[in-house]
């Protein structure tokens, strides 16, 4: 699972520089530690979007891509 640590000013310039799809941002905000309630697991995560956890595990993995990008 992807852990996020990083401060709110990092998640924007992540946010802004990444260049994520609408999917995504989504994902990528719901693996977050302060999403709404608690971050997510890959399964609550594909049952609310209507994917498969397939799917959402291989988003997970561009997002983590993308951000190594941003990072370096």
């Amino acid at each position: 699972m992807l852990r996020l640590d990083f401060t709110k000013a990092e998640h924007n310039d992540i946010l802004e520089g990444a260049g994520f799809t609408k999917r995504q941002r989504d994902i990528y905000q719901r693996l977050r530690d302060d999403y709404p309630y608690e971050r997510q697991s890959v399964v609550q995560i594909a049952d609310e979007m209507h994917l498969g956890t397939a799917t959402v595990s291989r988003e997970i993995k561009r997002i983590q891509l993308k951000i190594i990008r941003v990072i370096k």
